[in-house]
């Protein structure tokens, strides 16, 4: 799986918006993400901990990133967020909060004006980036 979310499919599409150019992250990665969310809901703690040991998470966190248009991508990682940030095991919290950088890619998403060329447009995954920085908020007071 862990190959499959590191292949680059080096395909883009045109779009209307933005730099008019968008990124194709293929029906097999996007399986994979759906698949790493059907394992986190059996909600065992050794498969949660070893998906984040083969860097499963760090990966998906790169691809929601990367990929602004694909609400797909971003409700499947948000779910997984919300699984994970809401884990009584503290292994299984830590296994996105420190193995991932995520809140270096929340602190980069918010810095980088670059995308809209001097437009006012928002990157697509925007409103998942705020609901999980408010999660990680939440979860950093109690």
């Amino acid at each position: 799986m862990q190959e499959c979310l590191a292949k680059a499919q080096g395909a883009e599409t045109s779009a209307g918006f933005g730099d008019g150019k968008v990124d194709i992250l293929g029906e097999p990665r996007l399986a994979c993400a759906e698949l790493a969310l059907s394992l986190l809901r059996v909600d065992t703690e050794a498969i949660t901990v070893r998906l984040g040991q083969l860097g499963l998470f760090a990966a998906l966190t790169g691809l929601f990133f990367h990929y602004h248009w694909n609400s797909f991508l971003h409700s499947y990682y948000y779910q997984l967020c919300t699984i994970l940030l809401n884990s009584p095991v503290l292994a299984v919290r830590s296994a996105l909060t420190l193995d991932t950088n995520l809140i270096e890619g929340i602190a980069n998403f918010e810095t980088d004006q670059s995308y809209a060329s001097g437009r006012k447009l928002r990157k697509g995954q925007r409103g998942y980036v705020t609901r999980i920085a408010a999660m990680l908020l939440k979860y950093t007071k109690t």
